[in-house]
């Protein structure tokens, strides 16, 4: 029965029949779908700006509450770059499609995050912030950590975790 619906959709019609759609028609209009129109893939991420210095973060700066997942990278942070007080001062999350670019604060400075692609768990990223541009990868589980622009006494560090949306 669906063969025949099928057939019959697709017949080519004589002169003066009233017809459907020949298969180079429904080929052509296929291929004239614009891309925005196909399934987009999303990706989920997140990303934690952290102040590092070498003395207490200045009385104006308002901390956030450290979370079970950075508390666990602390000695990780402490044995890369090598400061003594680690301060949170913004968390950021989204889902966008890849290529889109978000945006937020994050100190003086204005973050921005792309997903450009993506290889399997992989999410390829770019990240901008201030004058500072770099391409990183990140996985689900195993965050990006990168040191960033100078900020009040210390550096703004920024933890980035990724995954594909499926």
């Amino acid at each position: 029965m669906f063969m025949n619906g099928f057939r019959s959709f697709f017949r080519l019609t004589k002169s003066g029949e009233k017809g459907y759609c020949s298969p180079v028609i429904a080929l052509a209009l296929l291929l004239l779908v614009p891309a925005g129109v196909q399934a987009q893939t999303f990706v989920r991420f997140g990303a934690v700006v952290v102040l590092a210095s070498q003395s207490p973060p200045p009385a104006d700066i308002a901390a956030k509450p450290s979370d079970e997942r950075l508390s666990r990278l602390l000695p990780k942070l402490q044995q890369v770059f090598r400061y003594e007080h680690y301060t949170v001062l913004t968390r950021f999350s989204a889902e966008a499609p890849v290529g889109t670019t978000t945006q937020w604060k994050a100190g003086d400075s204005q973050l921005e995050l792309t997903a450009e692609s993506l290889d399997g768990d992989i999410v390829k990223l770019k990240l901008r912030i201030g004058e500072m541009s770099t391409s990183v990868e990140a996985r689900a589980h195993t965050p990006a950590i990168l040191g960033g622009p100078t900020y009040q006494n210390g550096v703004l560090i920024i933890v980035i975790g990724a995954r594909p949306l499926r």
